[in-house]
Parts: C-alpha cells; structure tokens; sequence
C-alpha cells in the first residue's frame, strides 16, 4: 500500500527538478505530487498556501540562497519546521554544516545524487517526522492531562547537605493550578527553594512531613489543612487537603483549595440562622409531587406559625396547599404550578387562611433550589403578610374612582402630585389630548422623567413653587405658569391651577391636587404681540427711512428721528407745534398731492411719489414718498419718506464724470466693462464695441459673445484669468487677441477688479480695455530678428566647436592604433623577439588594425547618412536566431570581466519573423553590448530580453502569444548594471560626436549610437535609451515593426 505524500522541489534548473522527478516517481512506497518553483521566494509563498512533506531545496538561487530559505521557513513556521534537504552543485562541508545548523534535515551533492539515495533520504527525512510528531503528541497529551488538572500539582527534588540531610526541596515542575494556587508563575517557581518561596512550610510542620515521605516512602494524606503564608507578597489563610507521595530523591504532590467550601459551609450556618429568625414566613417543601396532593412541607420558621397559627409539627409532611381557601385566586394558583412545573422563580399576591379559619393577603414568593450537580431538590417559599396594604390600596381605588369620575367631566388636566415620591400618582385621560402622552405613561416617567419633560427655564422656578405649599391653607389656591414638551416635540403652555389634597401626620403637605388649563394659544398672542410692538420700536428707532404718523385730516401724529432730521426739527419742536403734510408741500405739488390722497383713500396705499417738500427753515429737499393706510378703529396712515438730495447731486455728477470718461476713452482707443457677476449681463462702452470689431449697439450684452470673440489660441488662458481673478481676488491684467467677424485679427490689454458682498460673494467686475495692436506689431517683429540673428550666431559657433572637435577625435583615434601598429612594427624589424613575443605583436598590430578599420566604416556610415546613401539589403529571417548570435559573440569579452550575461526570452519555441537588413541589425546589437560590456564593471550583469508587443485598443501589452498582427512590434532591451547615463546628457546620447563627460571615459568617436538609430528608423522602427542617473546603468530599447501576414 502506497501513501501520498506532497514534495515542493525548488530549483531554477528545470533539468535537476526532471531528474529529481524521475527518481521519486519510481519509488513503490509512497505516491508523491510534486510542487515546483524555480524562486526561493516563491517556494515560500508555496509554504505558506500548502505545507508540503518534504522540501528539495538547491542552495544556489536566483534571488537568495538556501541558508537564507532556511532562515525565513524557520521564521514563517517557528518550531514547527518542515523537512528539508538541502542540493548543492559541489561538495562543500562548510555549507553542509551551516545547512544543518539552520535546520536542514539531509544533504545531498547534485553529481554525486543517485534514484536510491534520493528515495533513502526522503524516507528517513519522513519516517524521522513522522516520529518526531508521535513524541510530541505523546509530551503534549502528558502535559496538557497535567496542566488540565483542577487540582494543583507540583515535582519536588531533595537538597541535601554534606552529611546527606534533606535541608530543602528545589522545585522541578508546578502545573497550571500550582501557579494559579501559589499566585506565581512557573518561572517564579521552577529552580526554586520550596521553603523560600513559601516559607511557612516549616513553621507549620508541612516540610518534616515531606522529609518522612522521602525517608519512609509512606504516602501523606491531609485534609483540613488550614494554612497561612506569603503568596508571592500577599498573606492568605486558606483551607486545604493534601496527597504526597515518593519519587526518586523526592515526592510528587498534588494539593486542593478548599477554601470555598468551608466558607460556603459557614455561610449555610449563618444562613440557617437567618431563616430560623426572619420576620418574614419561610417554607421550605419537596420538589415533588407537584400533583395533588402537592409537594410536602419539611420546614417552617417561627414566622409561619405567627403568622398562621399552625406550628412546625402541624404542617410537616402536609402540602401548603391546605392554606388555600374559597378565595384563593386561581388564576395565582395556576401561575405558581406552571412556574413550578418549569422550575422557575414566581412570585405572586394572593389569600391565604389561618388555622382559626380567619383570610388574609400574603405577597408569596416561591424559588427553586438546586444541589451541587445541578438537580432541583427544594422549594422555598417566603410569604409576607400584606394584608393592611391591600386595605389601603382598596380605600385609594375607591377615592380615585370617585376622582375618576369627577376627571371626565372637567376639560382640564386633572392630577394628584405626591410631593414626598415626587411623582403624578394620578392624571385624567385629558393628558393625550394636550401632550400626547397617556396617563400610564406620565404615571410612570417618574420625577427624573416628568422634570425632562418640562422648560428647562420654568424647571428652574418649580422648586419656588412647591415651597409656597409650606405655608398654605387648606383651600388656597396657587397658580403656576409653565411650558411642557408635547410628544410630537411642540412647546405647550400649561396655567396650573393647585390645593392642597393629603397631609402627613405632622401636617405637612403630602399630595396636592391640581388643574392644567392649556394656554398655548392665549401665550402665543401675548408673545407675538409683544414682538410686533417691540419690533416696530427697534424699525422707528433704527431705521435710515424717514418714518411718520398722519391722520386723515393729514395732520402729522409722530414721526422717528430719522424724518425730523429730515425736515430739520428737533423732537421738543415737534411736539410743541402742530404740523401737517399740507403745510410742508410746496404749492405746485398740490394736485399731485390731492391724486395721491385719492389713492390712499380708494387703494389703502400710495406708491412711491418723487416730490420736494419744505424744511423747517424754508429750503426745499427732493424725497421719495410712499404711505399706507393703517386698520384700526381710528382711520390713520403711516408715511414713508426718503430723503434724496445725496443721490440727486450724485446723479450730477456721475454725467459730468460719464462725459469726461467718453471723451478719453475716445483719445486713448479704450473702452470700459461692467459685468453683472450675478445675472451674467456686460455693459460696454461704444469704444469697446469697436475694438471687438462690432457696430454701435450690435453688442447683446452676454458673456457668451464676448467669449466668441476672444483667440481661440487666448480663449482659455483669459477664461482663466477672469475665474482667478473672481475666486481669488487676483490681480486681473492680460493681453490677448481679438478676432474681428472679417477675420481681422487685433491685440488688447485688459484690466478689472472684482468687488464682493459682505459675505464675500463675488457680485460684479469692471475695467478697462485698451487697443495695443501697433505695439504688439512692433514687439513681434523685433524679437523675430533678434532670435534669428541670434540662431545664425549659435549655429555658427556650435559648427566651429563640431569641426574643432571632429577633427581632434579623429585625429586622436586614428593615430593611437597607428602609433601601436608601427611600435610593434619596428620591434619585429629588429628580428631579436622570442615567438610568444612575436605572436603578441601580431595579435595587437591585427587588433588595432581592425580598431582603425572599425574607426573608418564608422566615419564612412556617418557620411553615407548626411548624404542619404546609407542602403539596406533587405532579407526575411528570424530575430531570436539574430539576437542569439549577437549574445554568442560579445560573451568571451563579458566573461573576461566576469561579466554576467543573460538572454531571455518567453520560452524556448519562441520566433520572430522579420524582414529587414540582418548584418545592419546585427552591428546595432553588437554596438549596444559592446557599449554595455565597456561601461559596466567586473561582476556586473547585462540582461537581454526580447519580447512581442501587440497593439490593442491603442495600448502595448507583452506577449509570448505567436500571434502576429500588422500592428505588432519585436522589442530588444539591453539592460545593464554599469555607469548609467546623467540626466543631463541623456537627451543627448544619440547625437553625433557626443560622449559623456566622465573620469573614467573610453575611447570613439561617439558615432556608433547615432548609425544605430539611424539603422533602426530606416527598419521603421525607433530606440530609446533610459538610465536613472550616474551609477545607477543604463536600459536600451529598440522596437522594429514586425512582417504582415501572409
């Protein structure tokens, strides 16, 4: 029989993981499946999903090693590690040690790795788990049977003295109780003197009893034990019963606190003492049978038999139920058997009988009682005689009956207040019709609830209130006006109406009975009309309208300050003359004056009448009048009167300052605006009707056709301006163009400013516009000649810089090569040089010789791309073939700096057809890895990737899908970890000629980039280089267009 097992292989070698496969699949023990991941990181996320049984882990990974995985799965899974055997290349005993240390359960070397010993080590990795999980189950059900005990158990060794004498126990284990009981932890305990950490173990005795155990191997057995000591700085007295028995040099013990206990067994004895002298009567009956003839009495206290007359020796072994008479409820009576039947507490009001045959009302209250292992075993009834408070209640029904019946027919609220529970004992239904709530529901809301109810301002006058009943009379009556909360949330005038309706003993006021008449209605005129008068004095008062009185004879009764400093009296003047509208009406207004009292007499108003009327001192002042007649039994008007001299020399001036404004808007060609923020309207001057090319009054004052004629290239930008200038509070001052309906095109310069409300909204913006296109003209032009003298003057010098620099770098380039060739040269002359020296002339005169051919064909491509000369011959073969021939040759030269360099493609049936010029694309290539191999450092990395790039809904998204498309791209990157490019030369590193400035710079002529993309934009396709900065390498990227399909 096979057992499945789960193996997580991780190792990038896809051939090692085959291998390991089959060698696993041909063992006949166990059914394997295999988990596999070519990442240490992702074998742990593995982990982390599905804890396999066993983990082949290569020590050598892409991004960390095995030691690290160890570390990390030791960390994920804590104590609880997973089986792993570590794989290495090559033997290394200091990495099998370090391996092991850190958790690895086996070691095996790749070469040396057979079918038979792989199966052997998984089966002893498995077998060794599996063991290793048995011991643990076993310890940890030893360990949770002892840390689950209840009772408190401890491990004690002997320390002795020289002489063999038992002098103290050290302390080896304590359980989970132990250190609950000793108010200590293990750690506090385990290593520890017994006789130090609780030191009353000798003065009680209990550490010579220990002794003898030790000595004797007799058990010890203590129940009772009353013991004091310090635990842990507390001192307790507790009560306990102890076992103790040998073990080896020492003795286990286990020990009980029953401390509860012999408190609950006081408890009970004070408890029966209590029963025996309550005042109240105490039952106590069998829990069955609860039939007839009912469960039978084994106790009754002295209460019962005062209370019934029946002594203890009467009713024992009877049921209660022989207390029960004719008017026993028993509707009471079935409640207490159901509550019974479901073992319930219930408590109930009913009649019992005395043994003289004699009724009375008891409050009995009936609880079962149930022993240690939860099984009821008792009833205890207590009954309370109540009969002399069910006389009371009857009387109080009968009185509030007779209330009740006076209640209905008052419409008030009517109510008895108890001063004493503070409470409303009684209310009358009229409550729901004038605050919404039912009389239950004000009887149970109590003082705190009542209180809540009412104004927090007449809350705080109630207590005045209620101490005027001190005092009272019986049949005086107090008043008390206050608000309370309807229901629905509304205020409710409430005018109550109170006496005196109960007296305490001592003749103080025990309840009061009062009316509740609502007011609302009545309050509400008082209030509002005492606002309308207070507000019409603050209008008379305040208000910068002239303001007057008149009868219907057209005499004036009263006027505000603001209409006497209008016809120039003073307040005593007024009163002490007698004034009429007539008299201060300048005679020519008479019969407007007559038309207007006409008005007033037919309409009840007049409407607003511009007229003079006459001062005190006989000048005229211009007014704006207006009046309404008043209702009233006396027939009177009230008079409005606005005083309009100001505006009227305002309007004076704003012509003569309009005309002034016209005249030079015309001299200066500016116009003025105005725009109405909030109704969207402009006002233009006519000068600004003809800077925006219109006629005189062709403008239709909307925003929408000033926008209209604004640049569509200035359009925005003076939008924004005005939004800026509105929101903020910005400076508004632009220039833009205008575009005349016949194509004219015409530069202005504006400026504004906005004004606000009090509130800080924008309510208006005005300025000012003036025609600038001659200077705009003049600007143009100059600039115009200045940049292009100026671009002549740079390109002039930037081609003397280019010659200068052209020339040196050739001349440099060429000689150095030369200068070896002929140095070697002349040494071969001399014939006097041994063969290995000879091949090393050889080898360095063809290696420069090709360095300076290389050096020509580069200046001859250069030449051929300023004439246009530069051909392709083009030919249909496959990129992946071409970049894997470009890697091949540039690798002996990264390998001689131990240069890490990496192709990468999707996978291994991956194809690119593409038509192209191969030998032109393959000198691109090469010259991207020469650069990354020159530019990167010894043990760097240069990574090749090529992938497809499909065009979808106008986005690129990477492929390894053959599927080609007209819209698809190949993509080459060469991505290195060398010097990287600076930000400052990056735009620059396709130009001709260009290097970047550098300590460590290399020889060229900086050409090979720039033929590069030359090469790749006649494929069609396009090269792009990026770096994030010096030291930081470099990523190029060329993108060609991909053959159509056929």
């Amino acid at each position: 029989m096979s057992f499945e097992r789960t193996v997580l292989i991780v190792d990038d070698s896809p051939e090692d993981r085959e291998t390991y496969r089959r060698f696993l699949l041909t063992d006949d023990r166990y059914q394997y499946i295999f988990l596999e991941t070519d990442y240490g990181e992702n074998g742990l996320e593995v982990c982390k999903l599905v804890q396999p049984d066993a983990i082949l882990l290569d020590f050598h990974l892409p991004d960390i090693d095995g030691i690290e995985f160890l570390c990390e799965l030791k960390t994920q899974f804590g104590k609880m590690q997973l089986p792993v055997i570590m794989l290495t290349g090559r033997g290394n005993e200091d990495v099998a040690v370090q391996a092991m240390k850190s958790g690895a359960a086996d070691y095996l070397v790749k070469g040396k790795t057979t079918s038979e010993n792989l199966r052997l080590a998984i089966h002893n990795i498995l077998e060794r788990d599996r063991l290793q999980q048995q011991l643990e189950q076993s310890e940890d059900r030893f360990r949770t049977s002892i840390e689950n005990m209840l009772d408190c158990f401890g491990i004690y060794k002997c320390l002795r003295d020289e002489s063999g004498k038992i002098v103290d126990f050290i302390v080896e284990y304590v359980n989970a109780a132990a250190c609950t009981n000793n108010r200590m932890t293990a750690a506090e305990q385990i290593g520890k003197k017994l006789c130090e950490i609780l030191p009353f173990h000798r003065e009680t005795g209990l550490f010579n009893e220990y002794c003898r155990v030790v000595e004797t191997g007799a058990p010890l057995t203590k129940e009772d034990l009353i013991y004091s000591d310090r635990f842990n700085q507390e001192y307790l007295t507790r009560a306990f019963d102890i076992r103790a028995n040998k073990l080896g040099d020492g003795f286990v013990a286990s020990w009980r606190d029953i401390t509860d206990r012999k408190r609950s067994e006081e408890r009970l004895r004070l408890l029966e003492s209590v029963v025996v002298n309550a005042n109240d009567a105490v039952i106590i009956t069998a829990i069955a049978p609860l039939e007839e003839p009912g469960p039978r009495i084994v106790y009754v206290n002295q209460a019962f038999t005062d209370l019934t007359g029946y002594t203890c020796e009467e009713v024992v072994g009877r049921s209660p139920r022989f207390l029960q008479g004719a008017k026993t409820d028993k509707a009471a009576l079935k409640r207490i058997r159901d509550a019974l039947q479901a073992k319930k507490p219930v408590q109930e009001e009913l009649i019992n009988y005395c043994k003289d045959g004699s009724e009375f009302w008891v409050e009995i209250s009936i609880t079962p009682i149930a022993d240690a292992a939860g099984q009821y075993t008792h009833f205890v009834a207590i009954q309370r005689n109540i009969s002399d408070r069910k006389q009371a209640e009857m009387i109080l029904r009968e009185t509030r009956h007779l209330i009740e019946q006076i209640a209905v027919t008052i419409p008030d609220i009517l109510y008895i207040h108890d001063l004493k529970e503070r409470r409303n004992v009684y209310i009358n239904r009229q409550v729901t019709e004038v605050l919404g709530y039912t009389p239950e529901a004000i009887c149970q809301l109590g003082t705190v609830g009542l209180q809540s109810l009412m104004h927090p301002e007449d809350l705080a006058l109630l207590p005045a209130h209620l101490r005027r009943f001190d005092g009272v009379g019986d049949r005086e009556v107090l008043e008390f006006e206050y608000r309370m909360q309807h229901a629905n949330g509304e205020w409710r005038w409430l005018c109550s109406r109170e006496s005196v309706f109960t007296r305490n003993s001592d003749g103080s006021v025990q309840q009061i009975l009062g009316t509740a008449q609502d007011v609302t209605a009545r309050k509400q005129v008082e209030i509002e009309l005492r606002r309308s008068q207070e507000r019409i004095q603050r209008t008379l008062e305040t208000s910068q309208i002239g303001i007057g009185f008149g009868s219907s004879n057209g005499d004036v009764l009263e006027m505000n300050d603001t209409l006497l400093s209008i016809l120039g009296y003073t307040r005593d003047e007024f009163r002490n003359s007698k004034l009429s509208w007539r008299d201060m009406s300048p005679p020519e207004y008479a019969e407007i004056d007559r038309q207007a009292m006409e008005q007033l007499e037919l309409t009840g108003s007049i409407k607003a009448i511009e007229k003079e009327v006459i001062r005190k001192d006989g000048t005229r002042l211009p007014i704006l009048i207006s009046a309404t007649r008043l209702q009233g039994e006396v027939e009177e008007h009230i008079a409005f009167i606005v005083d309009l001299s100001d505006r009227k020399r305002a309007e004076i001036a704003l012509r003569n300052s309009e005309e002034r404004l016209r005249l030079a808007f015309a001299a200066t060609q500016m116009g003025s605006w105005d725009w109405d923020i909030s109704t969207g309207s402009i006002t233009w001057s006519d000068n600004m009707e003809a800077m925006f090319g219109l006629t005189p009054g062709e403008f239709d004052g909307s925003y929408e056709m000033f926008e209209s004629r604004l640049h569509p290239e200035d359009r925005d930008r003076v939008l924004e301006a005005i939004d800026s200038a509105v929101n903020t509070g910005a400076d508004y001052n632009i220039e833009f163009r205008v575009v005349f309906p016949n194509g004219t095109v015409r530069w202005a310069q504006s400026k504004g400013q906005v004004f606000y409300d009090r509130t800080g909204k924008a309510v208006r913006m005005t300025g000012v516009d003036l025609d600038i296109t001659d200077c705009k003209h003049s600007e143009v032009e100059n600039a115009r000649m200045l940049e292009l003298a100026q671009q002549a003057q740079r390109e002039a010098e930037a081609a003397n810089r280019a010659k200068d620099e052209f020339v040196a770098m050739v001349s440099h380039d060429l000689r150095s090569p030369l200068n070896a060739i002929l140095g070697w040269a002349k040494l071969l002359r001399t014939r006097q040089v041994n063969a290995e020296t000879t091949a090393r002339a050889l080898d360095a005169i063809e290696r420069n010789a090709q360095s300076q051919a290389k050096l020509l064909e580069d200046l001859l491509d250069v030449s051929r791309m300023i004439r246009g000369k530069l051909e392709l011959q083009e030919s249909q073969f496959d990129l992946v073939s071409l970049v894997e021939e470009s890697v091949e040759t540039t690798f002996l030269a990264a390998s001689a700096k131990q240069i890490h360099l990496e192709f990468r493609i999707p996978n291994s049936e991956f194809r690119i057809p593409i038509s192209g010029d191969r030998d032109r694309l393959q000198q691109v290539l090469g010259n991207l890895l020469s650069n990354a191999i020159k530019f990167t450092p010894e043990g760097g990395k240069i990574e090749v990737q090529l992938s497809l790039l499909i065009s979808s809904h106008n986005h690129q998204l990477p492929t390894t899908n053959y599927q080609l498309s007209t819209t698809n791209y190949a993509q080459i990157q060469v991505i290195d970890t060398g010097n990287g490019i600076s930000p400052e030369f990056l735009p620059h590193v396709f130009d001709r000629f260009r290097q970047a400035q550098s300590p460590n710079k290399q020889g060229g002529l900086g050409l090979g980039l720039a033929i590069a993309r030359h090469i790749v934009e006649l494929h069609g396709g396009t090269i792009h280089a990026a770096s994030l900065g010096v030291g930081q390498g470099a990523t190029f990227t060329i993108q060609l267009p991909l053959m159509p399909p056929k």
